[in-house]
């Protein structure tokens, strides 16, 4: 099974920012929407509840959760889908799945700032 962690790490490469932006603060778009993304994934594939990944995460609210993972998955039924959250999606299921290919970024991100 796919931890959270590992989860965090692809989404985080995919986006371009790192794991510490992808759990912090920030409600910028440039780290909210792959937050999101993260905790769709992480309920679909790593089994969490809403309640288990707002801890993930700085401790946000369940409702926070519930909220962002709808979001994705609304983005995703657009017509043109959200492309990145789908080739997450597709690294999580690969047979050889590795984490550490999907290390965060060594560059820090200064989008938003």
């Amino acid at each position: 099974m796919t931890t959270s962690l590992d989860i965090k790490r692809i989404v985080a490469h995919h986006y371009g920012i790192t794991v510490d932006d992808l759990c912090g603060p920030s409600r910028k778009r440039d780290y909210a929407h792959p937050r999101q993304v993260a905790y769709w994934m992480m309920q679909k594939h790593a089994g969490l509840s809403t309640t288990q990944i707002g801890r993930q995460f700085g401790g946000r609210d369940h409702t926070t959760v519930m909220f962002g993972i709808s979001r994705a998955k609304a983005r995703a039924m657009l017509k043109d889908g959200d492309v990145k959250a789908m080739t997450i999606e597709q690294a999580i299921l690969m047979p050889d799945f590795s984490s550490s290919r999907f290390e965060t970024p060594v560059f820090r991100s200064t989008r938003g700032k």
